[in-house]
């Protein structure tokens, strides 16, 4: 059986090197660990960057728990710390987070924050692309000892292109995907998955899969059925409401040697409408020939 980890590795919102951050921001959003909600007294520093105008100094940051929840439009919003603080256009802020994962080695999360100018929030996300359908093995979450198993699939992948108006927001953007109006979520291990707001391609993008060697085992993703799907991303912002959707794109899962329902269907047609003239063809055959016959016999003389 896969061991559970003692915990996994929080999160912060926006993170990493170079990011911007409107300057209506919400707030930023931030869990030390993802099985706790870290609120009370966890260290959590921003310090806005000194200029030779400006020195450096530290800005009051209000922490509030927000709980797990399905919006009413049924996207899932992971719970999370909202931090707010006060942003101010061409600020650069340096941010600290703690990490109190075990995993993560006590290392706090790190961001440096330009402030941009404020933008209003958008209601389109982009435009979806998806590369060529791929057959092969892939890694899976599984109960199983190695905590991931290969197994046989098709699969596909989508990226996302932001429209210009969610480009200010890029840095902020907690995502989900839907596949056919419903949650879609994969990972490869069973420990190792990603935080809620990200799928395991990372932001923004994802990996869709059919099983093409059986039914899922315990503790698997079953992953889509072949066939037709249509998928989107839908976008948050922490300490919104805001439901900001990308275009819908159709993708097609079809494993080796299993025909779509398109073809299967056109392949039915052609086969009914060629036993059908067959059928035709024959009696027709048989018309001509009993015509025939009794023309013979109506020329033959009369004994």
């Amino acid at each position: 059986m896969c061991s559970e980890p003692p915990c996994e590795n929080g999160f912060l919102v926006p993170s990493g090197d170079s990011v911007q951050v409107p300057a209506n921001a919400p707030g930023f959003w931030w869990r030390a660990a993802r099985d706790s909600d870290a609120a009370s007294d966890e260290p959590v520093l921003v310090t806005v960057v000194g200029t030779p105008e400006v020195p450096a100094h530290e800005l009051d940051v209000m922490r509030t728990w927000v709980p797990a929840r399905t919006l009413p439009s049924g996207e899932l919003q992971p719970g999370g710390v909202l931090l707010g603080v006060p942003l101010v256009a061409g600020q650069h802020l340096h941010m600290e987070a703690a990490d109190t994962c075990a995993i993560g080695g006590h290392a706090p999360f790190v961001a440096s924050v330009a402030i941009t100018l404020a933008a209003p929030i958008p209601a389109h996300l982009g435009s979806l692309s998806a590369a060529p359908a791929v057959h092969g093995p892939l890694a899976i979450a599984s109960d199983g000892g190695g905590c991931s198993r290969e197994r046989a699939v098709v699969h596909v992948d989508v990226a996302l292109t932001l429209d210009a108006a969610a480009q200010p927001w890029a840095d902020l953007l907690l995502y989900e995907t839907r596949v056919d109006g419903a949650h879609y979520q994969a990972a490869s291990s069973a420990i190792h998955g990603p935080p809620p707001h990200v799928s395991w391609m990372g932001r923004g993008r994802d990996r869709l899969f059919a099983l093409c060697d059986g039914a899922a085992g315990a503790g698997e993703p079953a992953g889509l059925a072949p066939g037709t799907h249509a998928v989107q991303l839908i976008a948050t912002l922490p300490g919104s409401d805001a439901r900001i959707v990308s275009d819908t794109l159709e993708i097609e899962l079809a494993c080796p040697g299993a025909p779509n329902a398109e073809a299967a269907d056109m392949l039915y047609d052609v086969a009914s409408f060629q036993i059908g003239a067959v059928v035709v063809a024959a009696q027709l055959a048989l018309l001509i020939y009993i015509m025939m016959t009794r023309s013979r016999r109506r020329g033959r003389p009369r004994k």
